[in-house]
């Protein structure tokens, strides 16, 4: 598996962050993608190339997608407390079994039910959910892709602070 821009589009709009060694010294090896283009090589279709800015110089750069990994949080930060601050000020109701996690939310006295179903398929968990809930976990940059386990992805939690 190679990470693609169908795994990290849904990221885009919410300042994702990439590890990309730079092997220069004054350069963070850390930035914010701010672009996305294809160039195309001689012998083949094209690469995607994305736009990097540091985030400590805010520096800009080129480097290829396949070049990068992003910082992602695993599935288990959906802790009770973290779901019950995502849909804070509304009445809800978490139950986890081994392959789901559904959480029943009360708006204005009706029941609406969010599920994300989850399997192992070859190794790599699969996630399923609504588009409100997937576009939520892109906000908050939650690995939805299995890229992590993969290893295209940096779990948030292994970086130093």
């Amino acid at each position: 598996m190679e990470l693609e821009l169908k795994h990290i589009a849904g990221y885009l709009p919410y300042k994702l962050r990439f590890y990309h060694d730079t092997h220069y010294s004054n350069l963070s090896d850390y930035g914010i993608m701010t672009g996305l283009s294809t160039r195309p090589y001689s012998n083949s279709d094209g690469v995607i190339m994305v736009t990097l800015s540091c985030v400590d110089t805010g520096f800009k750069r080129n480097c290829a997608l396949r070049q990068t990994r992003p910082i992602l949080r695993p599935y288990s930060y959906l802790t009770n407390k973290v779901l019950k601050t995502l849909f804070s000020g509304l009445d809800i109701d978490i139950v986890r079994t081994k392959q789901s996690l559904t959480i029943n939310i009360e708006i204005m006295g009706k029941w609406f039910v969010e599920t994300i179903s989850y399997m192992k398929f070859n190794g790599k968990t699969q996630l399923s959910m609504s588009a409100n809930l997937y576009l939520k976990l892109m906000e908050l940059h939650v690995d939805v892709h299995g890229l992590i386990d993969a290893g295209l992805a940096i779990d948030i939690n292994t970086l130093k602070k």
